[in-house]
């Protein structure tokens, strides 16, 4: 279906919309919405969001990474969008793991600029969990030049978490 859906996305969707059962039919769905992460992530959020299910959120996961590549803001915009729910932290996760890989001091910038609170501390723990897996030395001296405090913690039990999966 992801073969057909390459040369005619529309055909390929409406033909996932009659797969039964109802937990197949939204597996084919979001594989499709992968598919669609690349050149029209909105309408690939768009259908996964319809899809429901917290099963199904590693696939918006993929999407926002994939979107968070070509256009980091946009992806980061809609992901603080996301609706509340466990999956909010886990798309902006996402965002921020692929945006540090490429422009480090604009996603810190994102992230710096967010109000203090847990959304902010996991945002931090993102940005230097992936920074420790690709530079940890670097992300370890970043980690002790920040003043004490919640922040610096998730900062700093993210690292190391990061060097440990690096290593």
């Amino acid at each position: 279906l992801k073969a057909y859906g390459a040369v005619d996305m529309d055909r390929a969707l409406a033909l996932a919309r009659k797969i039964t059962p109802e937990d197949d039919r939204r597996a084919a769905m979001c594989q499709l919405a992968e598919s669609l992460a690349a050149t029209e992530p909105e309408r690939a959020i768009g259908l996964i969001s319809s899809q429901g299910g917290e099963r199904y959120f590693h696939y918006a996961a993929n999407i926002f990474r994939t979107w968070a590549a070509a256009d980091p803001l946009a992806a980061w915009s809609r992901a603080v969008a996301w609706p509340h729910n466990g999956n909010r932290a886990a798309a902006c996760e996402a965002v921020l793991s692929q945006w540090v890989a490429t422009d480090r001091a604009g996603a810190w910038a994102v992230v710096q600029g967010m109000p203090a609170g847990n959304a902010k501390r996991t945002a931090i723990a993102a940005v230097y969990g992936a920074w420790a897996m690709s530079s940890p030395a670097e992300a370890h001296a970043a980690v002790l030049a920040m003043p004490a405090g919640s922040e610096r913690n998730a900062a700093q039990m993210a690292a190391m978490q990061g060097w440990a999966q690096s290593d």
